[in-house]
C-alpha cells in the first residue's frame, strides 16, 4: 500500500509575478490605511488610567468575643457587626456606592484643579475637557421641576452619569479585603 502525503509547493515565480502586476493596488491600500490610521491616532484625545488599592480599616467595638474576632475573621465570620459593628461603610458596599446615582451627583459638585491650576466644579471640568464643550441645548433642559421628594436631572447629566459609570470601576476582593478603584479619563 502506498502512503499518500500532502505536499504543498509554492511557485515563487508566480507569486512574484502577481505581486509585480498588482503593486499599485498594494501600494494604494497601504497608503490609504497608513493615512487613515494616522488621522485616527492624532484626532483621539489622550486618556489615562489611574488605579488605586485601598485596604479599609474595619474597627469593631470590643466585647466578650474581642479576643476571638481575629480568628473568626480568618474563617469568614464577622463578629464585629454582631457586637455593634463599625461606624464606617462596609467594604463590600463600595462597588455599589460607586455605581449609585447620588454618588455621581455629589461627584459633579466636587471642586477640582485643572492643568492650568484653575479651580472649578467637576461637572464644568467634565463638560469642558471630556465632552469638548459639545453640549446640546435640548439635552440641558430639565424635564421635571426640582423637588425635595425625588431626584431630577436633565438628559445631559444622565448621559454624563452613564459615561462615568463605565469610566469608574470598583471591585472588592473578599479574600484579601482589598478594594480596587480604577478611573479612566
Amino acid at each position: 500500500m502506498e502512503q499518500e502525503t500532502d505536499v504543498i509547493s509554492i511557485n515563487f515565480k508566480a507569486l512574484w509575478h502577481i505581486l509585480k502586476k498588482e503593486k499599485w493596488l498594494i501600494i494604494g491600500i497601504t497608503i490609504f490605511f497608513t493615512v487613515a490610521g494616522a488621522i485616527v491616532a492624532f484626532s483621539l484625545k489622550e486618556e489615562f488610567k489611574s488605579e488605586g488599592k485601598i485596604l479599609p480599616e474595619v474597627q469593631s467595638k470590643g466585647g466578650s468575643m474581642g479576643q476571638f474576632a481575629g480568628l473568626a475573621a480568618l474563617a469568614g465570620v464577622d463578629l464585629g457587626s454582631a457586637s455593634g459593628g463599625a461606624d464606617a461603610v462596609r467594604p463590600d458596599l463600595y462597588p455599589d456606592v460607586l455605581k449609585s446615582t447620588p454618588f455621581f451627583l455629589r461627584l459633579f459638585q466636587e471642586k477640582v484643579i485643572d492643568s492650568n491650576n484653575k479651580q472649578m466644579l467637576f461637572q464644568t471640568f467634565y463638560n469642558k475637557e471630556v465632552l469638548d464643550g459639545k453640549l446640546k441645548e435640548k439635552d440641558q433642559k430639565d424635564k421635571f421641576p426640582k423637588s425635595a421628594n425625588y431626584i431630577s436631572f436633565n438628559r445631559q447629566t444622565e448621559k454624563n452619569i452613564r459615561d462615568l459609570k463605565e469610566r469608574i470601576l470598583c471591585t472588592y476582593d473578599k479574600k484579601v479585603g482589598v478594594i480596587s478603584i480604577s478611573v479612566k479619563m
